[in-house]
């Protein structure tokens, strides 16, 4: 993957802080109008992996594009949506949680865009391999 215009790292960064404010938008909403839907996750990853998992990933995720300054909009969406969930470690003490499908668990926006960014990622490394 190579940047493919010149204003990549503005494009990474407006990608970035526009997730963070959908989604600190979106647990806003629900917090005060659909409260009883909300559900403070104080483990990691969907409840299953330990909280420093996402911190030592974003952080790897950061190095990686500093070193190689692949700034691709993409990356801008995921870290975006990792620091929005560390703001809510840091401000509720545990990432907001409020999307429930009953063969997963609980979520927020910020979590389904780390997942389908991933998930774009892979299918288009394969499709170029």
């Amino acid at each position: 993957m190579k940047i493919l215009f010149k204003n990549a790292p503005l494009l990474f960064s407006f990608f970035a802080v526009g997730i963070i404010i959908f989604d600190q938008f979106s647990k806003l909403i629900v917090f005060h109008y659909f409260s009883d839907s909300v559900i403070l996750n104080t483990q990691g990853t969907f409840g299953i992996l330990p909280a420093w998992v996402a911190f030592v990933a974003l952080f790897l995720i950061l190095v990686f594009l500093l070193k190689t300054k692949k700034f691709l909009p993409i990356f801008g969406v995921i870290i975006g949506a990792g620091l929005s969930n560390i703001l809510d470690r840091f401000f509720y003490c545990g990432v907001v949680d409020f999307i429930k499908f009953s063969f997963i668990p609980i979520f927020n926006l910020a979590d389904a865009v780390i997942s389908l960014s991933v998930l774009l990622l892979i299918l288009y490394e394969l499709k170029k391999n």
